[in-house]
Protein backbone atom coordinates (compact mmCIF):
# COMPACT_ATOMS: atom_id res chain seq x y z
CA UNK A 1 0.00 0.00 0.00
CA UNK A 2 1.51 3.19 -1.08
CA UNK A 3 0.40 5.41 2.19
CA UNK A 4 0.59 9.20 1.69
CA UNK A 5 2.20 11.57 4.36
CA UNK A 6 0.46 14.91 4.42
CA UNK A 7 2.51 17.02 6.46
CA UNK A 8 6.70 17.83 6.30
CA UNK A 9 9.13 17.46 8.65
CA UNK A 10 9.19 21.58 8.36
CA UNK A 11 5.56 21.74 9.27
CA UNK A 12 7.27 19.64 12.98
CA UNK A 13 9.71 22.14 12.88
CA UNK A 14 6.91 24.85 12.91
CA UNK A 15 4.94 23.45 15.28
CA UNK A 16 7.82 22.96 18.00
CA UNK A 17 9.07 26.04 17.55
CA UNK A 18 6.20 27.19 18.72
CA UNK A 19 5.22 25.90 21.29
CA UNK A 20 5.10 26.54 25.06
CA UNK A 21 8.02 24.99 26.78
CA UNK A 22 6.49 26.28 30.51
CA UNK A 23 4.00 23.14 30.52
CA UNK A 24 3.48 19.62 29.17
CA UNK A 25 2.80 19.10 25.43
CA UNK A 26 1.96 16.43 22.96
CA UNK A 27 2.65 16.30 19.06
CA UNK A 28 -0.39 15.15 17.81
CA UNK A 29 -1.77 14.98 14.28
CA UNK A 30 -4.66 15.21 13.30
CA UNK A 31 -6.91 13.32 11.17
CA UNK A 32 -6.39 15.26 8.32
CA UNK A 33 -2.68 15.45 8.55
CA UNK A 34 -1.49 18.46 10.49
CA UNK A 35 1.07 18.74 13.16
CA UNK A 36 0.27 20.38 16.05
CA UNK A 37 1.94 20.79 19.76
CA UNK A 38 -1.10 21.17 22.16
CA UNK A 39 -0.96 20.98 25.73
CA UNK A 40 -1.04 17.60 27.20
CA UNK A 41 -4.73 17.57 28.91
CA UNK A 42 -6.22 18.73 25.44
CA UNK A 43 -4.47 15.52 23.68
CA UNK A 44 -5.92 13.06 26.30
CA UNK A 45 -9.58 14.65 26.75
CA UNK A 46 -9.89 14.91 23.25
CA UNK A 47 -7.91 11.69 21.66
CA UNK A 48 -10.31 10.08 19.36
CA UNK A 49 -9.86 13.65 17.41
CA UNK A 50 -6.38 12.83 16.54
CA UNK A 51 -4.10 10.39 14.42
CA UNK A 52 -1.02 10.75 16.41
CA UNK A 53 -0.05 11.03 19.27
CA UNK A 54 3.61 11.59 20.18
CA UNK A 55 4.54 10.79 23.80
CA UNK A 56 4.58 13.62 26.48
CA UNK A 57 7.19 16.20 26.46
CA UNK A 58 7.84 17.75 29.83
CA UNK A 59 7.26 20.93 30.59
CA UNK A 60 11.01 22.89 30.93
CA UNK A 61 12.89 20.03 29.23
CA UNK A 62 13.36 22.61 26.24
CA UNK A 63 11.12 19.70 23.78
CA UNK A 64 9.65 22.57 22.10
CA UNK A 65 10.40 26.58 21.57
CA UNK A 66 13.15 27.90 19.42
CA UNK A 67 15.89 26.30 20.43
CA UNK A 68 13.95 22.87 20.48
CA UNK A 69 13.14 23.42 16.67
CA UNK A 70 16.56 23.96 16.14
CA UNK A 71 17.84 20.40 17.53
CA UNK A 72 17.72 18.16 14.40
CA UNK A 73 18.24 15.04 15.96
CA UNK A 74 14.99 15.62 17.84
CA UNK A 75 13.12 16.45 15.07
CA UNK A 76 14.61 13.69 12.36
CA UNK A 77 12.98 11.33 15.84
CA UNK A 78 10.01 12.76 16.17
CA UNK A 79 9.62 13.14 12.88
CA UNK A 80 10.28 9.42 12.56
CA UNK A 81 7.62 8.34 15.22
CA UNK A 82 5.09 10.73 13.95
CA UNK A 83 5.94 9.25 10.26
CA UNK A 84 5.52 5.29 11.77
CA UNK A 85 2.29 5.94 13.25
CA UNK A 86 1.15 8.17 10.90
CA UNK A 87 1.09 5.15 8.46
CA UNK A 88 -0.63 2.42 11.63
CA UNK A 89 -4.03 5.05 11.16
CA UNK A 90 -3.90 4.73 7.57
CA UNK A 91 -3.72 0.87 7.84
CA UNK A 92 -6.41 0.17 10.57
CA UNK A 93 -7.85 3.89 10.66
CA UNK A 94 -7.14 3.31 14.64
CA UNK A 95 -7.06 7.42 16.54
CA UNK A 96 -4.64 8.56 18.38
CA UNK A 97 -2.18 5.93 17.65
CA UNK A 98 0.74 6.54 20.31
CA UNK A 99 4.05 7.48 19.02
CA UNK A 100 7.34 7.04 21.26
CA UNK A 101 10.88 6.79 20.58
CA UNK A 102 14.31 7.41 22.38
CA UNK A 103 17.30 8.95 20.90
CA UNK A 104 21.02 10.25 21.32
CA UNK A 105 20.77 13.69 21.13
Amino acid sequence: MNIIILFTKQDLITAIRNGDDSRENSVVVTLDGKIKVIPIEKAQENCDNYAVRHETFGAGNDYVGFEASRDMSHIDCTFDNLDKAWKTHVETGETSVYADGWYEG
